[in-house]
């Protein structure tokens, strides 16, 4: 995370600190032989790597969602996270 704010200091949606958490965790599964105890290594093996979410989704499959508000409220957050990246 790229921030002017001292690590204790920030602030996170409670998803993202979870996100944060969980590949930290997972990360350390995959190093020292001591982090490979945890008791999450076995749990976290087995989350899948890579899962479909609404940003991935066609202009087709948004409008199948069949729920305009949702479908805008899809468009809204594809089109944020793309400018986001963009170059």
């Amino acid at each position: 995370v790229y921030s002017s704010k001292p690590e204790d200091e920030l602030e996170f949606h409670w998803s993202v600190d979870m996100a944060l958490r969980l590949l930290k965790d997972k990360q350390a599964c995959h190093g020292v032989a001591s982090s490979k105890d945890s008791k999450w290594c076995e749990w976290l093996a087995q989350l899948p790597t890579h899962v479909l979410t609404p940003l991935e989704f066609t202009e087709d499959e948004v409008a199948a969602l069949g729920d305009d508000g949702l479908a805008a409220e899809v468009r809204v957050m594809q089109q944020c996270v793309g400018a986001s990246y963009e170059v």
